[in-house]
């Protein structure tokens, strides 16, 4: 039998949910609102680092893509947290909060995506990629314009 390994364990332990009450809305709103700030940023530093892919390292692009994987969850679970909470009697000031927080949701699964297809592309020329090249493949690929 194959031992579990610490990530295994981890995520199986994360797969039962602890919903929260509606009095949790602020605090959820907060993580999900300063979450879309953060993927902005993120993407605007990825959409820089495009042009020079060969600062980044292997680890660095699979740690950004796992990251926003598991973010890429996180916006599932919220959006369900946010169905849940639908349900329940509401304030006009709550139905228009979750409304915003289900566009909020929406717009951080376009960004994640796009972090991953932008980190995907960088992982294409990292420095590791470049220097695991022999001679003659990197100078072709420069001369074509492949790489900077």
């Amino acid at each position: 039998m194959k031992k579990k390994t610490k990530r295994q364990t981890q995520d199986e332990q994360s797969k039962e949910v602890q919903w929260q009450p509606l009095s949790r809305l602020p605090l959820i709103s907060q993580i999900i609102d300063e979450g879309v700030a953060d993927a902005k940023n993120q993407l605007r530093l990825l959409e820089e680092g495009k042009e020079k892919p060969h600062v980044f390292d292997d680890a660095l692009v699979e740690r950004i893509k796992e990251l926003h994987v598991d973010k890429l969850a996180f916006v599932d679970i919220y959006l369900q947290q946010i169905e849940r909470w639908k349900t329940e009697t509401l304030t006009m000031e709550e139905h228009f909060e979750l409304n915003h927080l289900s566009k909020q949701c929406e717009r951080m699964k376009v960004l994640v995506t796009s972090i991953l297809a932008l980190a995907e592309e960088i992982g294409k020329q990292t420095i590791d990629k470049i220097i695991a090249m022999d001679d003659a493949g990197l100078g072709l690929r420069f001369l074509l314009g492949e790489i900077k």
